[in-house]
């Protein structure tokens, strides 16, 4: 799992499913994780009062299945897997592991990934960085040819 809790909702809302966008401000972003993991791809059926016979009472604490129901009476939801907003956690977390000298071999072997990937990640972020501002024009200075007689 990645460390989502210093992480702004809103930086992260680009790459959430729709159903995780019109939750989030009423759900713990945690919570929408642990459904996406047990049930992401699925559907689900939310009941309007906690009820000890659901699926999701054996995987939520009784404080987060409350809340669920709270916000999702009686709806039966698609859980989706998230796989866009994983995977920008997860190139996020490369890219503080690089940048804390940690090898790329080892963070390659922790994220189960070749470390081409790795690489790719890493040359992504820099491009990323190097990128002007949205709606700003870059413009560079025209060199003048001398004319040599």
């Amino acid at each position: 799992m990645f460390d989502i809790e210093g992480l702004e909702e809103s930086d992260l809302r680009a790459h959430m499913p729709p159903l995780f966008r019109e939750l989030a401000g009423r759900i713990p972003i945690r919570l929408l994780f642990k459904l996406a993991d047990t049930f992401g791809g699925t559907r689900v059926y939310v009941p309007s009062h906690p009820n000890p016979s659901s699926l999701l009472a054996g995987v939520l604490s009784p404080e987060e299945f409350t809340t669920l129901c709270a916000n999702l009476r009686g709806v039966e939801i698609t859980v989706p897997r998230a796989y866009a907003l994983r995977r920008v956690l997860r190139n996020r977390e490369i890219v503080a592991r690089v940048a804390a000298c940690q090898k790329v071999r080892d963070v390659a072997r922790h994220f189960k990934l070749d470390e081409r990937t790795i690489w790719k990640v890493l040359a992504t972020h820099r491009s990323a960085q190097h990128m002007p501002a949205a709606g700003v024009a870059q413009s560079t200075p025209a060199k003048k040819r001398s004319k040599k007689r």
